[in-house]
């Protein structure tokens, strides 16, 4: 209802004003696990510049919402 309303305001669409939007109406597919990707890649090149192996490190993942769930499948 939001991008609606603005988008009345507006005078014209404008599907960029919300987040997380299926994509049939202009949503980023990947989206659903993008914040744990971007999690990911943050602690990948944090274990580069230390020098750990993620190979062979444990981690946690705490909590097991959308972001732990998807963390976990990295």
């Amino acid at each position: 209802w939001i991008m609606d309303t603005y988008s009345q305001i507006m005078g014209y669409t404008t599907p960029a004003v919300v987040t997380g939007k299926p994509i049939s109406v202009m949503g980023s597919q990947g989206r659903e696990a993008a914040t744990s990707k971007g999690a990911y890649i943050c602690a990948r090149e944090v274990a580069k510049i230390l020098g750990i192996d993620l190979r062979n490190a444990k981690v946690v993942v705490q909590g097991f919402g959308n972001v732990g769930y998807h963390a976990a499948l990295f």
